[in-house]
């Protein structure tokens, strides 16, 4: 039996042409070995993973601003109504999920940086909240 990756419709697991897949351990789909999400000892697709992350996704501004902040709730909007309909921005989520939560913890603990990243993004989020 064919298999094919649920994120990319890529045929995985093929000794010919085939990527190495692992399954997703919410909805069992099959996932290449290049969209798959790891966390802790499972593997996710893309859309049961970012389930997962539910609306903590923003770990770098959560780690800031705190998880019931209005900035953390404008960047969320922005990723679901804006990034999430593109593939440019599916990448960048992609990307900010797989290296945002080391930064997050590395920063929730020391204000100064805290607040030298919200002097980051607080341009970022009056710029989109003017859009909103």
């Amino acid at each position: 039996m064919t298999k094919y990756c649920v994120s990319c419709d890529y045929k995985v697991g093929g000794l010919l042409f085939g990527r190495g897949y692992e399954k997703c351990e919410d909805c069992s789909e099959y996932v290449c070995n290049k969209c798959y999400a790891k966390e802790g000892d499972g593997y996710y697709c893309k859309g049961c993973h970012r389930k997962k992350l539910g609306s903590g996704g923003c770990f770098i501004a959560t780690a800031c601003y705190g998880i019931d902040s209005n900035q953390v709730e404008i960047l969320r909007e922005w990723r679901d109504n804006t990034l999430l309909k593109s593939s440019f921005g599916n990448r960048f989520v992609d990307f900010y999920y797989n290296i945002s939560p080391p930064i997050a913890d590395f920063i929730k603990d020391k204000p100064l940086l805290k607040k030298i990243v919200c002097c980051g993004l607080n341009p970022i989020v009056s710029t989109l909240r003017g859009y909103s």
